[in-house]
């Protein structure tokens, strides 16, 4: 889901900013999963979920949720 079309912000979970935050702030993967509870392979999609919403296609950096996160407000944690 997007938000308002004139913004572009994806409508994010609670978990899925929790993880953004994180991710942002330079945890791992591993880190983001015990910080939170949850298991590395869930935190991995929430990462997919978050990129997929934003339209963002590159994987291989984190540039683009740092940005995103900047967008919406959010500081890393």
């Amino acid at each position: 889901m997007m938000g308002p079309a004139t913004t572009g912000v994806p409508n994010l979970t609670a978990v899925e900013v929790a993880v953004l935050r994180r991710a942002v702030g330079g945890l791992a993967e591993k880190e983001i999963a015990t910080e939170l509870g949850l298991c590395r392979q869930s935190v991995g999609r929430h990462l997919r979920r978050i990129r997929n919403k934003a339209g963002i296609t590159t994987l291989q950096s984190r540039r683009p949720l740092v940005l995103l996160a900047r967008r919406l407000g959010l500081e890393p944690t």
